[in-house]
């Protein structure tokens, strides 16, 4: 196969690599707004400022803005996207270090509507810079480029909309990307003068031509940041060597040439050898120079010797020079006859490992399954003996291709993988690798060709007589195809030919925009763009691409003029093994889970049964509802990228539109999610028990109890001040009627049954479930909580007691010290209830007993004998006994 076929279909399955260069000057940055991930349910959606500590730990504060994705999933741009609801909205960080050269912005319309000021506006230190196109009318993702700003130091930021005002105007912002107006790289500073000998004293000058700071040393050692700092010219009066490096903006310089100078020695003593370079830094090797100023003088020297050099050591060569291979210390001393010897000159050199080129030939290979695979050339310093040298290798995917310990690759299945070798270290080299991504390709392989618009997948169908029209097909995590593909498959002929497995070909003829299904086939080429991106064009016609039409009248495939908006890129999807579409109940909760190989059309003709109170469609790729849904309450989880636009719809943890819940109807939710949520139901007068899965006020009008505790035979409630999910309450509608619950922005927690003795329920509960729980009941005239048995019924957004049972005992309930009804009550030592209007006392002794009436007026007072006693005449109501309550019915 030749290397045009192999080049035309290797680039035929790239996905497309996009990417912005910064400025060479300064360091590229972006702002992906990860972190904001709260900007609905914060006061900022209300008009008060926030902020958010951005990926670059820099504070963000935003005033009036949301997030796109909890809003709805079509809404973003790049993960998380923050949306300006309106001209006084805005995004901005008061200070960021570095300066600023260049910037860049995404931004794009949220929601529907083409109010005229979605223009993106972005300030620098309160100057506006830049203006991005108006966006009103369509969802084309924008990117706002500002080039040029030469802005030094710290900087503010401020993203907003054009003009002023609360008039919604949603749009997305996404990925602010801007290059620092920092240098890179630092000019060494300038010593001066040069190297040289002086009598007395001598004045040093250090210089750096940006106005960096400037460290220097005068003991020989390298300069650091902690070194002294230059300020003025300084004067030695030693032989010294002087080191220095400038710092900008917290970039080092290299160091500056050293400078050595020499302090002349006494007449009748020889002068101290001089180092042609001062101590620092070599690889592999260094010839090091020595030079005396003494006239007939000879030098002599040691390396990595503890004592001094003599005239017994090593006579210097000055032709030869000295020359080393490893960290050498060189002491030197200048000998002659009839002075004295001069002083011990030293200087260090340290050994550091130098970069190889290390590399292959090509960045990028290519092979087909069932033929010889030639690598690329692998070299070492532009040498391609690696003999002596220690390689081992590796292969990211070794199902696409393995490698052995001598480099020979063996190609596996079709995929891409990368080819490392690893070389170790040697004596003057540093350890390198050297990389390569190998594309391995199965030549006999069928294709999908597929692009995605709107969330959804086409593919060009062959199954259309004379045009290759658009055919939905759906896609999982991993791009596979999952749906039916019949008619969908191609074969690449010859590398140029697009063939149908009806022996047509993929064809665009004439000056038409279609693509044709013809028996001759026509050739195909690539065509490379400016941003790097390639595309599929067609040699027959003038700049006719293999395109998608997106308007709705044109949802099919041809032959398009490159114009923005039309020319998209086509990938290439390996096709997988559908899995049997199935539906899973959770007998406890109701909530269903769809999984495997659901379509569109399985999915919609799901009847939901009134007992489901969700259904889970997180893990199909199906973008619809069922239409039979038996339970108005039944929440719908689906993908996060959903177009769905319908109540009790949650795309990832946000409700789409909202949730609507009805009373008479199950509820469970079994994911956290944050959303705008309605309940209603009409209450009987007088008290009413009652739950919500989410935490809201008290509806004006209404009086709304907690429990508090059970004391005896009696429940009390005390006046609750808001209404906490999945917590069960008592509420008063005096005059009853329709009570609504409503709360904005809030977050729907996990449906659970709260409290030890007062439960909240969300799901009708009969038989077993309810049989000997409490449950509130009417009895002539008073609530009380009585014993249920099987044949009871409850419904959801109800409470009940759940408490020992006790066969024929009823519980009264208390409002903050008022009682409604007691029954067998046990009271020092005496039990009373009531038969039919008569009160029966039964004491363990005879005593004295006082009944009251609640305005405090003494009833009766009689005395009472060990046993049963019997207490008539009283009329009904509520009477205190020995300081306890009694009802006589």
């Amino acid at each position: 196969m030749s290397t045009k076929i192999t080049r035309f279909r290797n680039l035929l399955i790239m996905a497309l690599v996009c990417f912005v260069s910064g400025s060479v000057w300064g360091q590229e940055t972006t702002e992906t707004f990860t972190n904001a991930t709260n900007l609905s349910g914060s006061q900022a959606y209300n008009g008060t400022e926030a902020s958010f500590t951005g990926v670059n730990n820099i504070e963000w504060k935003f005033l009036h803005c949301q997030d796109g994705n909890k809003q709805n999933p079509k809404y973003i741009i790049d993960g998380i996207t923050p949306i300006l609801r309106h001209p006084n909205a805005y995004m901005k960080a008061d200070k960021i270090e570095g300066g600023i050269s260049s910037f860049s912005l995404k931004y794009k319309r949220a929601y529907t509507g083409t109010k005229p000021s979605r223009i993106v506006e972005v300030y620098i230190n309160d100057i506006l810079v830049g203006s991005g196109e108006e966006c009103k009318d369509d969802d084309t993702e924008r990117t706002l480029i500002v080039n040029n700003l030469n802005i030094s130091g710290d900087f503010s930021v401020k993203i907003k909309l054009r003009g002023s005002g609360t008039t919604n105007a949603q749009t997305c912002i996404d990925d602010f990307k801007w290059t620092s107006n920092v240098p890179t790289i630092v000019a060494a500073p300038t010593i001066s003068p040069e190297s040289c000998e002086f009598a007395e004293s001598q004045e040093v000058t250090i210089t750096q031509s940006e106005g960096a700071d400037i460290y220097y040393t005068t003991d020989d050692n390298k300069p650091t940041s902690g070194s002294l700092k230059y300020t003025n010219p300084f004067t030695i009066n030693e032989t010294t060597t002087v080191r220095a490096i400038a710092i900008k903006n917290g970039v080092e310089s290299d160091e500056a040439e050293a400078r050595i100078y020499t302090k002349q020695a006494p007449a009748n003593k020889v002068n101290t050898p001089i180092f042609d370079e001062a101590s620092g830094d070599f690889e592999i090797t260094k010839t090091v120079r020595l030079s005396c100023s003494t006239e007939e003088a000879k030098i002599y020297y040691n390396i990595n010797e503890e004592s001094n050099p003599t005239s017994a050591s090593t006579l210097y060569d000055a032709n030869e020079g000295i020359t080393i291979t490893e960290t050498s210390t060189i002491k030197a001393i200048a000998i002659l006859a009839g002075k004295e010897d001069s002083e011990v000159a030293t200087a260090t050199y340290t050994k550091v490992l130098a970069t190889p080129e290390f590399k292959y030939s090509s960045e990028n290979a290519s092979a087909n399954l069932g033929e010889t695979f030639t690598a690329p050339t692998l070299s070492y310093n532009g040498n391609s003996d690696l003999s002596g040298l220690t390689i081992s290798y590796t292969s990211s995917d070794t199902n696409v291709a393995t490698i052995n310990a001598e480099g020979v690759v063996t190609l596996g299945t079709a995929g891409k993988t990368t080819i490392t070798a690893s070389v170790s270290a040697t004596d003057d080299y540093e350890a390198a690798e050297a990389t390569y991504v190998l594309k391995v390709i199965d030549p006999n392989a069928r294709f999908v060709l597929a692009i995605n618009y709107g969330n959804q997948w086409y593919a060009i169908s062959q199954e259309v007589d004379g045009k290759a029209e658009a055919k939905g097909i759906e896609v999982n995590n991993d791009q596979k195809v999952i749906s039916d593909i019949t008619g969908l498959l191609w074969t690449i002929e010859e590398d140029k030919y697009l063939k149908a497995e009806n022996e047509t070909f993929l064809a665009y003829k004439g000056s038409g925009t279609d693509i044709n299904l013809v028996e001759t086939a026509y050739e195909w080429i690539l065509q490379k763009q400016n941003d790097g991106s390639y595309y599929i064009k067609a040699t027959t016609g003038s700049n006719r691409y293999l395109a998608y039409g997106t308007a709705e009248n044109q949802k099919k495939f041809g032959g398009y003029l490159n114009a923005n908006g039309y020319v998209l890129n086509i990938y290439i999807l390996s096709v997988a093994t559908p899995e049997e579409p199935k539906s899973t109940i959770n007998p406890t909760t109701g909530a269903m889970t769809l999984t495997g190989a659901w379509t569109a059309e399985a999915v919609k003709a799901l009847e939901i049964p009134a007992n489901v109170t969700s259904v889970d469609m997180t893990a199909i790729n199906v973008d619809v509802l069922p239409t039979t849904i038996g339970n108005p309450n039944c929440l719908f989880y689906v993908k996060e990228n959903s177009t769905l636009e319908d109540f009790n719809v949650i795309a990832g943890n946000s409700a789409i539109i909202g949730i609507e819940l009805h009373d008479g109807y199950d509820f469970y939710n079994t994911k956290s999610f944050t959303g705008d949520i309605t309940y209603s139901r009409t209450f009987a007068s007088g008290w009413n028990t009652f739950a919500l899965p989410f935490n809201t006020a008290i509806p004006n009008g209404v009086q709304v109890e907690a429990f508090d505790k059970k004391d005896g035979n009696q429940i009390l409630f005390t006046e609750a001040t808001s209404i906490e999910a999945n917590t069960a309450y008592l509420i008063n509608v005096q005059a009853g009627g329709e009570i609504s619950f409503a709360a904005n922005n809030v977050t729907v927690p996990v449906t659970a049954t709260t409290g030890d003795t007062y439960k909240s329920n969300f799901l009708h509960m009969t038989g077993d479930d309810i049989a000997g729980k409490y449950i509130l009941v009417m009895e002539e005239g008073v609530e009380v909580f009585a014993r249920a048995n099987a044949e009871a019924q409850m419904h959801a957004f109800r409470g009940y007691l759940d408490l020992p049972t006790a066969s024929g005992v009823q519980y009264s309930i208390s409002h903050d010290g008022g009682a409604t009804g007691i029954n067998n009550t046990d009271i020092e030592g005496i039990k009373i209830y009531s038969i039919n209007g008569t009160l029966i006392i039964n004491a363990d002794k005879t005593q004295s007993v006082q009944i009251y009436g609640l305005d405090g007026r003494m009833v009766k007072n009689i005395q009472v004998s060990e046993g049963e006693n019997t207490v008539t005449g009283l009329a009904k109501g509520i009477y205190l006994i020995n300081n306890q309550k009694a009802i006589i019915k």
